[in-house]
């Protein structure tokens, strides 16, 4: 398109149109922001849901189940809801009591084959792995290959 003079041609370096620019460029970094915020917002909140989930199902006590683990000595643990599963009688079991709040209790084996009971406390370390903080200074760090309601198998550091 040409212009009849150079009075007639839009100038862009001119006070209101770098004004115009301006204001638009803070509204699109103005909108971006709050969508990244709102989507951050939804990450967290599915990173929450997701925890309470896996709280539900670790909410209880659940036993280490010996007779289960592969032979081959593959570091392999299986641990059994005492709720859902008949244990054979076995001479010592270790095992651990979940409760709410993220409160946790060993439940380790005694020197005289009875149960010790050592409270600590448990945070997720990642979606399949746990970290238990006990009170005498242990950490134990359980990271699991298969986690539902019946049966968790994994490796326990």
């Amino acid at each position: 398109m040409r212009y009849l003079s150079r009075q007639t041609r839009p100038n862009l370096n001119s006070k209101p149109m770098r004004t115009f620019w301006l204001a638009g460029l803070v509204l699109c970094l103005v909108l971006s922001a709050s969508c990244s915020s709102a989507q951050q917002r939804s990450r967290r909140a599915a990173r929450r849901s997701a925890t309470v989930q896996r709280d539900s199902v670790l909410l209880g006590t659940w036993m280490r189940s010996h007779e289960e683990e592969p032979s081959n000595n593959s570091q392999l643990t299986v641990w059994r809801n005492t709720k859902r599963f008949q244990f054979p009688p076995a001479r010592g079991r270790d095992g651990f009591i979940f409760l709410p709040e993220n409160k946790v209790v060993y439940l380790g084996i005694a020197p005289t084959d009875g149960t010790e009971e050592q409270p600590g406390r448990y945070t997720w370390a990642g979606p399949k792995a746990l970290r238990i903080n006990l009170e005498n200074g242990r950490l134990i760090t359980l990271t699991f290959k298969e986690f539902s309601r019946e049966k968790i198998t994994g490796f326990m550091d």
